[in-house]
């Protein structure tokens, strides 16, 4: 496994563009496998269904999964309704949305937390147009 220098991932997150650049990131930097597997969603709630556009497996590592989300309004309530619905199925993952217009991004790393109020706890990342990444 070649070394990856810490800007080539700093600087693919912060030129991301949308789903071609998050396989770039995971598989080609970060070695993960390649994977282009839809999510199924039948049995999720109307409000998740409803928030999504498209979603799909698109690396993995193990039991470790890497989700991209497009989905309607890049929001926390969203991407909340989305992401319990997700940890029913992938408890170990990382999840990346992106609005309708691939403008914005969110990096997310959902963990089930029995004792937190919301039952799970996320750490989120949030990837715009502005060179930035901010911890949110």
């Amino acid at each position: 496994m070649p070394y990856i220098q810490p800007p080539q991932v700093f600087d693919c997150i912060t030129k991301f563009s949308g789903i071609d650049d998050a396989r770039t990131l995971y598989c080609k930097l970060l070695n993960y496998n390649y994977q282009d597997l839809p999510i199924p969603i039948e049995d999720w709630t109307k409000t998740a269904k409803e928030s999504i556009i498209d979603g799909k497996i698109i690396a993995r590592r193990s039991d470790f999964y890497i989700l991209y989300f497009t989905i309607q309004k890049l929001t926390r309530t969203n991407e909340r309704t989305v992401l319990k619905e997700i940890l029913k199925r992938f408890s170990d993952c990382v999840v990346l949305f992106s609005d309708e217009e691939e403008t914005e991004f969110h990096i997310t790393s959902p963990k089930y937390e029995p004792e937190s109020r919301y039952k799970f706890v996320i750490r989120r990342y949030v990837v715009d147009f502005n060179p930035t990444l901010v911890r949110v």
